[in-house]
């Protein structure tokens, strides 16, 4: 085991999934990532210097839905816990980021289709290339519609407190495996996914 995957490891990529009251250890402040935004960094297009990182639910923690998603829209609420890897920023104040972890709690509406209007409250805590603890960011989903395909669960918003804050965020999480029982009564109460997070 690598020394980046070992400290993952603890940090608590492995495990059951607790995401309601989680307490993630504020880490240490660095100065080179906690300062606010330059007056530069405001005027710079917004496209420089974003923050994107690969995302994808951990084994064995899927995304949760309550009630399960079934054919008929519905209102759900919603928890997850996603993995943040190969983290990258053409700004070098931010190109210290290499990974992340992403605890998140909230409500939407989803049927087969997909999940929108997704509105909640998530955590994320970065990490270094060998799996230091960096900064932690504070983020509200604000359930903004986009143009992407319905299949995606929409993450857009702001970070409202900690590093970056003050930034704009979207991303999304697209199904993975078949989703032939949301046609059942049953419904899906949890799926796996990849996508992709970005912070301006």
């Amino acid at each position: 085991m690598s020394v980046l995957s070992g400290r993952l490891v603890r940090c608590g990529l492995a495990g059951p999934l607790v995401l309601v009251g989680i307490t993630v250890p504020a880490p240490a402040a660095d100065p080179a990532l906690a300062s606010p935004p330059s007056p530069a960094e405001h005027r710079a297009p917004a496209r420089y210097g974003s923050l994107t990182c690969a995302a994808a639910t951990a084994p064995g923690r899927p995304m949760k839905f309550r009630p399960p998603i079934r054919l008929r829209r519905q209102h759900v609420t919603t928890r997850a816990r996603l993995v943040l890897r190969d983290c990258t920023s053409a700004d070098p104040r931010r190109s210290r980021i290499a990974s992340g972890v992403m605890t998140l709690t909230g409500n939407a509406y989803a049927n087969c289709l997909g999940v929108s209007d997704l509105r909640g409250r998530a955590t994320v805590t970065w990490y270094d290339a060998y799996g230091r603890a960096l900064a932690r960011s504070v983020l509200r989903a604000g359930g903004a519609q986009s143009d992407r395909a319905r299949t995606d669960a929409q993450l857009n918003g702001r970070v409202t407190a900690g590093y970056l804050a003050g930034h704009s965020f979207y991303g999304s999480v697209r199904p993975k495996g078949r989703v032939a029982r949301c046609f059942t009564r049953q419904g899906i109460p949890s799926i796996h996914g990849t996508g992709r997070l970005t912070i301006d």
